[in-house]
């Protein structure tokens, strides 16, 4: 696999980074965007791990999604409920020439095949329309249920390409500006200079070999 990602934090006060951390540890790659409320100082840093644990608890279990609820709870309840926060992610698992996708909210994953867009991920929102997220807020875990959660597995092929980003990309531009694109600079860059929306901003792509 060949990987290339970038990132345009949007600083704050205390949190030079942004709140959008990219996800890469052995055969595990993706996005995740910290919605709001974390702790300033060990915000990404918790997002990374608490999504690292969830997603290493839930491939245990990856033939049901209704797994998930429960990972994220025996999760949480090793770590320090003070650190509120909750994010949304984008993620694949490699496996060999499979690949076990996960998308929670409206980060988004797409799969170009033989130069047409092969898989595009749903966006999940609540009954209130906000995005599907996972985390901690007010020391309880958010409850997470099917219509939040994308779950696929997929028979990967040589030559594929797999793009993956936080909603400051979607947020600013369309599907066809992220499909002309030949590197997550490019995408990030893109999305920057169309202004629309201040966020974060992070992509990744990887080709498969």
């Amino acid at each position: 696999m060949n990987i290339n990602s970038y990132q345009i934090p949007l600083p704050k006060p205390g949190n030079p980074r942004g709140e959008d951390v990219i996800l890469y540890k052995n055969n595990v790659i993706g996005v995740i965007d910290g919605v709001g409320g974390s702790s300033i100082r060990d915000g990404p840093k918790w997002k990374w791990k608490l999504c690292m644990d969830v997603i290493r608890e839930f491939i245990k279990k990856i033939d049901t999604k209704l797994y998930l609820p429960f990972a994220v709870s025996s999760v949480i309840k090793k770590i320090d409920t003070s650190l509120q926060g909750t994010f949304t992610c984008a993620i694949i698992q490699f496996n060999k020439k499979y690949a076990t996708i996960l998308v929670i909210g409206d980060s988004q994953l797409l799969i170009v095949r033989d130069n047409e867009l092969y898989y595009k991920s749903k966006i999940t929102r609540d009954n209130c329309n906000i995005p599907s997220q996972i985390g901690i807020l007010d020391r309880r875990v958010i409850d997470i249920f099917d219509n939040d959660i994308v779950l696929h597995n997929l028979l990967l092929k040589r030559d594929d390409k797999i793009i993956m980003y936080t909603d400051g990309v979607l947020d600013n531009i369309s599907i066809d500006d992220i499909l002309n694109s030949n590197t997550a600079k490019e995408v990030c860059y893109k999305s920057f200079i169309s202004g629309k929306k201040k966020d974060d901003i992070t992509c990744v792509i990887v080709n498969v070999k």
